[in-house]
Protein backbone atom coordinates (compact mmCIF):
# COMPACT_ATOMS: atom_id res chain seq x y z
CA UNK A 1 0.00 0.00 0.00
CA UNK A 2 3.05 2.21 0.81
CA UNK A 3 4.65 1.72 -2.73
CA UNK A 4 1.25 2.55 -4.37
CA UNK A 5 0.82 5.43 -2.28
CA UNK A 6 4.14 6.85 -3.08
CA UNK A 7 3.19 5.88 -6.52
CA UNK A 8 0.84 7.89 -7.00
CA UNK A 9 2.33 10.85 -4.96
CA UNK A 10 5.30 10.49 -8.06
CA UNK A 11 2.98 10.82 -10.70
CA UNK A 12 1.62 13.59 -9.22
CA UNK A 13 4.80 16.01 -8.76
CA UNK A 14 5.79 15.08 -12.59
CA UNK A 15 2.47 16.28 -13.40
CA UNK A 16 1.91 19.88 -15.28
CA UNK A 17 -0.84 20.96 -13.31
CA UNK A 18 1.71 20.69 -10.39
CA UNK A 19 3.96 22.65 -11.87
CA UNK A 20 1.76 25.58 -12.43
CA UNK A 21 0.28 25.04 -9.25
CA UNK A 22 3.77 26.02 -7.86
CA UNK A 23 4.40 28.57 -9.77
CA UNK A 24 1.17 30.29 -8.58
CA UNK A 25 2.10 29.94 -5.08
CA UNK A 26 5.31 30.60 -5.34
CA UNK A 27 3.80 34.33 -7.14
CA UNK A 28 1.10 34.75 -4.16
CA UNK A 29 4.16 34.20 -1.71
CA UNK A 30 6.55 37.17 -3.59
CA UNK A 31 3.75 39.26 -4.12
CA UNK A 32 3.26 39.29 -0.33
CA UNK A 33 6.51 39.48 0.81
CA UNK A 34 6.97 42.78 -1.91
CA UNK A 35 4.12 43.97 -0.63
CA UNK A 36 5.27 43.88 2.81
CA UNK A 37 8.65 44.86 1.86
CA UNK A 38 6.98 48.32 0.13
CA UNK A 39 4.79 48.84 2.88
CA UNK A 40 7.35 49.08 5.11
CA UNK A 41 10.46 51.30 3.16
CA UNK A 42 6.92 54.07 2.47
CA UNK A 43 6.43 53.95 6.51
CA UNK A 44 9.92 54.01 7.01
CA UNK A 45 10.19 57.58 4.65
CA UNK A 46 7.26 58.91 5.79
CA UNK A 47 8.74 58.85 9.67
CA UNK A 48 11.86 59.95 8.25
CA UNK A 49 10.67 62.42 5.63
CA UNK A 50 13.85 64.87 6.36
CA UNK A 51 16.31 61.46 4.97
CA UNK A 52 16.15 60.02 1.95
CA UNK A 53 15.07 56.57 1.32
Amino acid sequence: MKNEMEAKFSKFIDNKVYDSFEQLLFDIVRSAYRSGWNDAVESCCEQNAEKSC
